[in-house]
């Protein structure tokens, strides 16, 4: 698991949060964050989303 430190809007640390190895430890799959990134960057030329 991989452990997180939580802030507030002070910039204070608050605490700590344990993020599930399950989900935030599998590789990155790059072919999907490119495909994201465009589809993000085409909805802004439109104007809408």
């Amino acid at each position: 698991m991989a452990t997180v430190a939580v802030y507030n809007w002070d910039k204070k640390k608050v605490g700590d949060v344990e993020l599930p190895g399950s989900v935030f430890e599998q590789p990155v799959r790059k072919d999907l964050l490119h495909t994201v990134v465009r589809w993000q960057f085409a909805c802004r030329r439109q104007g809408h989303r």
